[in-house]
């Protein structure tokens, strides 16, 4: 049924075809037409339902007396200064009022009802600055209705095709709390005021339109895809305070488009502990959003701000833009911005941080890209600072995240990054999803941030920690303090000076996260997320000679360490030595750097001293790294199935045996589009003797699209030399490598 009758529970739906579209107002011209004062509807007549219609002066009387009423006219004008007054037996009477006027129909005078009316002209309707209408539910359109389905009392309504002018409002439209107001035409434009409490506001622009919802609860509609351009344009104030406003264009076939703009004034804020909703929506494959003027759906009432919607396949936000959920100084409702791709930047982007931040301040923000028929793959990009005090930040891509500007959140501010979202276990197209951080995300300590990899993914919250710590800390609230529980999930958020360790423990500084060890047998492992968020540790001081696995973290199991900087550290210890991580074990290790000195006796590497079954992603090691056995400028040694790729070394690798530029022994492991410009020296007398400038000693492993270019020199009496692209000694090997070979350099 045609559900304009108010009350909870009842279901409406609407179809509206369109086959063309006429200007309303050619030029785009804003100011309306003069009409002679006396018009008034002409040769009305009741086709079906009880009432009469009389004319006094300038004032029309239609009288309703059944439930519901039809009525169709020649025409259907108002001229300035005259009235229509429809007088029905109750708020739930309907009447569907027909014109078969060629032209538009201009209402520039009072209309006014005591419970809902359809008005149709296929011609379109023009409402005039001087206009005033008000009723229950008060319905517009552009297409035709079924007599049939008007009267069946069902939930449906069709509306044939047919030619189709567009809706223009520059008056005042107002329907009861409660009420409805719903534009229904390919082409929509207020300047006016349209106006209802705790009710809707509704525009569909499309070839077919279906709405359908609860009055009192949730409002869903929809749009067909559409052979015709379609378009919804606000320059006025829109105003549904506890309710709904909900504008929607579709249009798919090829060539066509879909337009929203606002850049007037929409409202729905609280009223009556009812939160508001916005909803600016045009569709995925050639849909167009644009935001700006005032989208207001904020909270005094304590409901906890409302919630804003603004989807389609490109979303732009204008630099003067204002959206706000906020709830009066708490955290407030939800902004949705849901379009294919979406890029954050100072000009040229969709959004600019400053506006992003703007918002932030008034209630959470939720980016949310989608794949689609517009070009690009779901990524969301953050090229430009945003700077938030309270509220939630979420970045939802359907593929990856990438941030190459600075995120600063302070106070209570939230960070949420959900990536590989087009899938359940984050895989797009064979390829694993990923977020990656190239600048500082800033954080206040506490439970502050949160990720999750694929839709149906955990979501995974960190404990952002800002400061060091004390020697004996376990407070798991500081970087020393995550020893006392090695299976959380810890965030920087900050940068954090580590010089203070040089004096801890009488100089041995401090203590590894994990790895403490009886007989070279780990007890404990660091089995958790660590992500740096973009913020280096400086400073790091870890002087243990004799111990075994030492780094930041001593063993790490099944974890993932990521985005981190490792600025002048100074790491000593015996097997199993890197500045980030001592042992590795099924570990994730990307995104982090080192430039500081590391030694130790075996097993001794830049960035981890033994992997086993890990992978390695764009890490990069810088310092020097000085071993007796098994020395690498990134990883000491790596086994079982360890896959290093996209990863580079620096900086100088001495040992005086299995010495490599990128790593020291890799066996059964494969490294893929690595560097190494590390100088490696290859000294002393040992029985496995051997240098390369990337690897000592491969074992069943393959090395492919890699090079070295650093210088690799021998010492002592005897040895094997590998020249700068190559390997000194391999068994069961692949080797692929770059074309820049010197012979190496013998002592």
């Amino acid at each position: 049924m045609l559900t304009i009758l108010r009350g909870a529970c009842h279901r409406f739906a609407f179809y509206i075809a369109f086959t063309g579209l006429s200007a309303l107002i050619p030029g785009g011209a804003s100011a309306a037409p003069e009409v002679e004062t006396a018009v008034l509807p002409v040769n009305g007549r009741i086709v079906f339902g009880e009432g009469h219609i009389q004319a006094v002066g300038q004032t029309l009387t239609i009288s309703q007396t059944s439930s519901r009423m039809i009525i169709e006219c020649e025409s259907f004008d108002i001229g300035v200064g005259a009235a229509v007054i429809i007088r029905q037996s109750d708020a739930l009477c309907a009447l569907l009022i027909r014109t078969g006027k060629s032209e538009p129909s201009e209402i520039h005078g009072r209309l006014s009802a005591e419970g809902a009316v359809v008005l149709v002209n296929r011609s379109g309707i023009l409402f005039g600055a001087m206009s005033q209408v008000k009723a229950t539910e008060f319905i517009a359109s552009s297409g035709s209705i079924r007599e049939k389905e008007f009267l069946s009392g069902e939930t449906v309504c069709t509306l044939s095709p047919g030619l189709s002018g567009s809706l223009w409002n520059a008056g005042r439209i107002e329907a009861a709390a409660g009420g409805l107001v719903v534009f229904i035409a390919p082409r929509i434009e207020n300047e006016g005021v349209i106006e209802t409490s705790t009710g809707s506001v509704l525009m569909a622009a499309g070839d077919l339109v279906r709405l359908a919802g609860e009055w009192t609860e949730i409002l869903e509609f929809h749009a067909a895809p559409g052979r015709i351009d379609v378009r919804i344009e606000n320059r006025g104030v829109i105003r549904a305070d506890g309710g709904t406003v909900a504008l929607r264009a579709a249009a798919v076939e090829e060539g066509r488009t879909a337009m929203v703009i606002n850049s007037g004034i929409i409202e729905a804020n609280a009223l009556s502990n009812r939160a508001g909703r916005i909803l600016l929506l045009s569709d995925a494959l050639r849909g167009e959003v644009i935001v700006g003027g005032t989208l207001d759906a904020s909270d005094s009432e304590g409901t906890g701000g409302g919630f804003i919607e603004t989807s389609a396949g490109k979303v732009s936000v204008e630099d003067n833009a204002r959206v706000t959920t906020g709830a009066h100084g708490r955290s407030g409702g939800l902004w949705l911005i849901d379009p294919v791709d979406f890029t954050i930047a100072s000009s040229g982007g969709d959004m600019t941080g400053e506006a992003l931040s703007g918002a932030l301040a008034e209630g959470s923000v939720r980016i949310e890209s989608s794949a689609g028929g517009r070009s690009g793959q779901g990524d969301i990009f953050v090229n430009d600072k945003i700077i938030w005090a309270r509220n939630t930040l979420t970045l939802s891509a359907f593929r990856n995240i990438e941030i190459d500007s600075d995120l600063s959140g302070s106070e209570e501010a939230r960070l949420i990054l959900e990536y590989g979202q087009g899938s359940g276990d984050g895989m797009i197209d064979g390829t694993r999803a990923e977020y990656l951080i190239r600048a500082s995300v800033n954080l206040s300590a506490g439970d502050h941030f949160q990720t999750r990899c694929g839709s149906e993914g955990p979501a995974m919250d960190f404990r952002v920690l800002t400061r060091l710590g004390n020697p004996d800390s376990r407070t798991a609230e500081d970087l020393q303090g995550m020893l006392g529980d090695l299976t959380r999930h810890y965030a920087l958020g900050a940068d954090i000076d580590a010089s203070a360790t040089r004096s801890w423990h009488d100089g041995s500084g401090f203590e590894p996260v994990g790895g403490d060890e009886i007989d070279y047998r780990v007890r404990d492992r660091f089995t958790g997320h660590f992500d740096g968020l973009g913020h280096t540790i400086r400073g790091l001081h870890i002087e243990r000679q004799g111990r075994n696995f030492i780094g930041l973290f001593g063993a790490i199991e099944e974890g993932c360490v990521g985005h981190v900087r490792l600025e002048q550290a100074s790491i000593r210890g015996s097997f199993g030595v890197g500045a980030l991580i001592g042992t590795a074990a099924k570990a994730r290790i990307e995104n982090v750097f080192n430039d500081g000195d590391v030694i130790g006796e075996q097993s001794v590497g830049g960035l981890v001293g033994h992997c086993s079954g890990s992978n390695m992603y764009s890490c990069t090691s810088g310092g020097s790294v000085s071993g007796a056995v098994e020395a690498g400028g990134l990883a000491g040694s790596a086994w079982e199935e360890t896959h290093i790729e996209d990863c580079s070394s620096m900086g100088t690798v001495s040992g005086n045996g299995i010495v490599g530029g990128l790593v020291g022994k890799a066996n059964g492991s494969e490294i893929h589009g690595c560097s190494s410009g590390a100088d490696v020296a290859l000294n002393g007398q040992v029985g496995d003797r051997c240098g390369g400038g990337l690897a000592g000693e491969i074992n069943g492993s393959t090395i492919r699209g890699s090079e070295s270019t650093g210088n690799v020199m021998l010492t002592g009496l005897y040895g094997y030399g590998g020249g700068p692209g190559w390997c000194s000694r391999w068994f069961d090997h692949f080797l692929e490598l770059e074309h820049r070979r010197r012979d190496p350099e013998h002592r």
